[in-house]
């Protein structure tokens, strides 16, 4: 029986507008932004695309599994999303951990998959379970720090706290769907419905923070 491909392609095509709707308001607003300790994200979403173009060159041209792609995605996304975090926590001691936790849980997932799989197909989920917990701690610690000791009086003008809103909701949920993957049929409506809002909320809030003109950054 053929795979109805219907729910993947919808999916893909939305996360995809997601990430150049982001993009285009980046850009558009870059002068606003080009001071500002967001003006990283500019880079990073060019990034992203160039990623998403090189995973369906693998899917669709080689006709290879992409995860080798987005594994090395994630270490980028993660080592960036640590940079940022620390661009307003100043913790070193916090984004030296991160940063050997996030580069440990690839080649943990490299080396698992050369050693035992000589595949991607049923790869160990260290990096996301490791990109969960690090996001998690320095969403905890940026909110205890930068949030609760009344520095922001207003959060719908704070672009770090819709950021860091997106990020959270996006790993939090990322985690268990991985784990849970390898029992779960991806071309199901449940599936992709997932993979949708959980990029939704994320570049959502993406496009919101990076639209405030005179947002506080501080």
């Amino acid at each position: 029986m053929p795979h109805d491909y219907t729910y993947y392609y919808i999916s893909t095509a939305i996360i995809y507008a997601l990430i150049l709707i982001t993009t285009w308001v980046t850009v558009k607003n870059w002068k606003y932004l080009s001071t500002t300790k967001e003006s990283i994200f500019l880079p990073f979403l060019c990034f992203t695309i160039v990623i998403e173009i090189i995973s369906n060159y693998y899917v669709w041209i080689l006709v290879k599994n992409a995860s080798i792609v987005l594994d090395f995605y994630t270490l980028i996304a993660m080592l960036f999303s640590i940079y940022w975090f620390y661009s307003y926590l100043r913790m070193k001691w916090l984004a030296i951990i991160s940063s050997i936790l996030m580069i440990a849980s690839y080649l943990i997932s490299v080396y698992y998959v050369e050693s035992y799989m000589k595949s991607y197909v049923d790869e160990l989920p260290a990096i996301v379970i490791a990109a969960a917990l690090i996001i998690t701690l320095n969403v905890f610690i940026f909110f205890n720090k930068m949030l609760l000791n009344n520095k922001v009086k207003k959060y719908t003008n704070h672009r770090p706290f819709w950021i860091t809103i997106g990020l959270f909701v996006f790993h939090i949920n990322a985690m268990p769907l991985v784990l849970f993957l390898p029992n779960l049929k991806r071309l199901t409506w449940q599936v992709s419905g997932v993979l949708v809002f959980i990029n939704l909320i994320m570049y959502g809030c993406f496009t919101y923070a990076l639209s405030l003109k005179s947002a506080r950054d501080e």
